[in-house]
């Protein structure tokens, strides 16, 4: 279901919302609301409904300034276990921080926190390099995130850094993104994330679970 480029407003979420905790929307594999206008108390509400989300759904949110206030309502969601069924959280081009990557991490980072999540794409924020660090201090737990977005966030080699020495110990991230960052015009690290990605990549194919 597509409501992109709708009004939405805060109002419209919780609507939403309500359809997802009722169970309405138990078979919705894709609820795309780009560019809806919701902003943190539209994402707040979204929260409240994920737990109704269908199995292996992909939740699409860009570009509706959602901010740290709603990454921190979604993240209480998935950590509280909301969106148990949830597979893909596109946050891009939503004015996250820092703080709004630290709360998304902690929440993967949790026990039970969105275990069913394999892809999270936050690009196009300003998550810099505090939010790769918390990242990748989430990655060094998180045995299901596969794919991570943070292309264009304002991450230098110290946050790729921080990254790279995660994927030494992850073996379950395949795919890292980080196109127009300062940490990509490093070859040298390019290279080395290049490879542990690779690796788990391979690994992957040979179990089945690419």
């Amino acid at each position: 279901l597509s409501l992109s480029g709708n009004a939405l407003g805060a109002a419209g979420a919780a609507s939403l919302a309500a359809a997802l905790r009722g169970n309405a929307t138990a078979s919705l594999a894709h609820l795309q609301l780009s560019a809806s206008g919701l902003g943190a108390a539209g994402a707040a509400a979204l929260a409240a409904g994920v737990a109704g989300a269908a199995a292996r759904a992909k939740l699409t949110l860009d570009g509706n300034d959602v901010g740290d206030d709603g990454a921190r309502a979604l993240a209480a969601a998935l950590r509280d276990g909301g969106g148990r069924a949830l597979a893909t959280l596109d946050l891009g081009y939503n004015h996250l921080t820092a703080d709004g990557a630290a709360a998304l991490a902690d929440a993967l980072a949790a026990d039970g926190g969105a275990p069913a999540l394999h892809t999270l794409w936050l690009g196009s924020n300003g998550v810099a390099d505090d939010g790769a660090r918390a990242l990748a201090r989430m990655l060094r737990t998180n045995t299901r995130l596969r794919a991570l977005g943070l292309w264009n966030n304002g991450v230098g080699c110290d946050g790729g850094d921080a990254l790279e020495r995660a994927l030494r110990v992850n073996r379950a991230l395949t795919q890292l993104f980080l196109a127009h960052n300062a940490a990509d015009d490093s070859e040298e690290l390019r290279a080395k994330i290049g490879a542990a990605l690779e690796r788990n990549a391979k690994a992957a194919r040979l179990t089945g679970e690419e």
